[in-house]
């Protein structure tokens, strides 16, 4: 085989091992009580008794890999998902955590952190905060 030949079939090979490769293409934090993703509203900026969910959206893979994700309050307080396996067919998934499961207290306001991982191996962080909690005036009486 001459040199370009062995080139040519290097690139080949790079782009098919680049395709395989599982990874995330991009992470939204968002808010709303839903599993899928059309069910859910981006934002950066969470209610104090809001579900915390992240919008994943995964890179073209051929296999199938778990993800997960850990959420850090500002105080260091960590809290993480179930894996979830990513299929051939994943192109977005959700990730979160439920306020009533929660046990109804609120989440800590301040900014936190959502660390992504994929395989077991870190692959994206986002920050989004949590605003403090609404009171409530007192009634009359």
């Amino acid at each position: 085989m001459d040199r370009r030949m062995w080139a040519g079939l290097a690139v080949v090979v790079g782009l098919l091992l680049a395709a395989c490769g599982s990874g995330t293409q991009g992470v939204q934090p968002a808010s709303g009580d839903g599993v899928r993703p059309i069910d859910l509203t981006e934002t950066a900026s969470f209610a104090a008794n809001d579900d915390l969910n992240l919008v994943i959206t995964m890179k073209t893979h051929s296999g199938s890999a778990p993800v997960s994700a850990t959420f850090i309050d500002p105080t260091g307080v960590s809290y993480s998902t179930d894996p979830i396996e990513a299929g051939r067919a994943a192109g977005q998934l959700v990730l979160g955590l439920d306020f009533e499961s929660h046990g109804g207290l609120q989440w800590t306001p301040g900014d936190w952190t959502a660390v992504v991982y994929v395989d077991g191996k870190e692959d994206q962080t986002v920050q989004f905060n949590v605003r403090p909690p609404v009171s409530e005036p007192l009634g009359e009486g």
